[in-house]
């Protein structure tokens, strides 16, 4: 009798345990599909902005951007009339960029890129490198700050 409760409080533990670990690797599973799912978000982002400058939508353009944008004094408005500058001074903008890996916390996230803005009556594209910070906000990636709005 006691050898029956032993094997069975044996087979309750490797129960519990193999639970306790297909738990876990759900988990960790839903965990990186979830980051593949908002790295992807980001990138949409970026691609958006590029959509913007080349189609000269500024409207498009600070729909990309938090509400609450203010990167070391600089607001979302100045960010935007400077965009609006270039838009009013080229004729044709193409925005070329190239993405770092994306560093991601829960709500959170940065990226290091280059920038590349070919502009018409110019041989050689502006360039530029930018450190943006994103924030999730209500399920949607915004960029927060890092824009470099001295361009125009």
């Amino acid at each position: 009798m006691k050898y029956q409760a032993s094997r069975t409080l044996v087979t309750y533990a490797l129960y519990a345990a193999s639970i306790l670990i297909g738990s876990s690797l759900l988990v960790a599973c839903n965990g990186e599909q979830k980051k593949k799912e908002d790295e992807q978000a980001i990138r949409l982002v970026m691609e958006k902005r590029a959509e913007a400058v080349q189609t000269k939508n500024i409207e498009l353009y600070r729909s990309l951007f938090s509400p609450e944008y203010n990167d070391a004094g600089v607001t979302l408005d100045f960010v935007i009339d400077n965009m609006r500058k270039g838009f009013d001074q080229y004729d044709t903008i193409k925005l070329d960029y190239s993405l770092s890996p994306i560093t991601m916390r829960i709500t959170s996230a940065r990226i290091i890129h280059e920038l590349r803005y070919h502009v018409s009556g110019r041989q050689k594209p502006i360039l530029q490198r930018e450190t943006l910070s994103l924030h999730k906000i209500n399920g949607q990636w915004l960029i927060a700050g890092g824009v470099d709005a001295f361009l125009f």
